[in-house]
């Protein structure tokens, strides 16, 4: 089975290292795979095709950002991923009940409510909203939803695995915010929205394990949404 992971980390990376924006790069599948580890482990479950799940369920960010580049929308990323995990699945001969399962994981990982009983599904999508519930996720929502991007990306880029560097940037970023002269150039409305919206996915967690493990980190994220917000009531907005 490593030699099977292996094969699929080697078709996935390159894709994911060739995606433009940040949040969805590399680092956040490497994070999602680690978390589908744990996961997988702490509801004894063979985390094989957990991981292969989290490998695949972002293939379809590349075929995302060209359509909006060209076109100014896209279908949702989640199932433009499909086709990229079955050509995978297949090409290792993954087959029967594993192969539906992973590909519903996939199609499926980005839904708000689940209720079905593929615990691939629970895994990836609790796996998935980890990643995002703290500093990263902070900076995150800022980059993709304030319409300017406010955050050093290349800074970002080089504290992944570091959360006290990525805490770091979190206060500089909101310092940078408090330094504009002109709160028009910023969408402030839409990173509330995207910080909100992250915010959430902490109660549709679906395994007590995962809020065990993201608590300090959901809690961080809620004060620095906070602080944000205070900052920029303090300078008039």
């Amino acid at each position: 089975m490593q030699r099977l992971l292996e094969n699929i980390k080697d078709a996935v990376k390159p894709v994911y290292d060739s995606i433009e924006e940040w949040p969805h790069s590399w680092p956040h599948i490497f994070l999602v795979v680690n978390y589908s580890i744990t996961l997988s482990s702490g509801e004894h479950i063979d985390p094989t095709f957990p991981v292969i799940a989290a490998f695949c369920h972002d293939l379809g960010r590349v075929e995302e950002e060209k359509l909006k580049k060209e076109k100014g929308k896209s279908p949702p990323h989640a199932l433009l991923s499909i086709e990229p995990t079955c050509r995978i699945l297949e090409k290792e001969g993954i087959s029967g009940i594993p192969y539906g399962e992973i590909v519903e994981a996939v199609a499926v990982h980005s839904y708000k409510d689940y209720t079905g009983g593929n615990n691939l599904v629970k895994i990836l999508q609790d796996a998935d909203r980890l990643s995002a519930l703290g500093p990263r996720g902070f900076l995150g929502s800022i980059s993709h939803f304030a319409g300017v991007n406010y955050v050093d990306v290349q800074r970002i880029k080089s504290a992944e695995g570091n959360p006290e560097a990525l805490k770091g940037l979190c206060t500089k970023t909101i310092d940078n915010i408090s330094r504009i002269k002109d709160y028009k150039t910023i969408n402030v409305k839409g990173i509330f929205k995207g910080l909100n919206f992250v915010l959430e996915w902490y109660d549709m967690l679906h395994f007590a394990l995962s809020k065990q493990i993201i608590h300090d980190d959901f809690i961080y994220l809620k004060e620095m949404t906070k602080k944000l917000a205070d900052c920029l009531k303090e300078n008039g907005r």
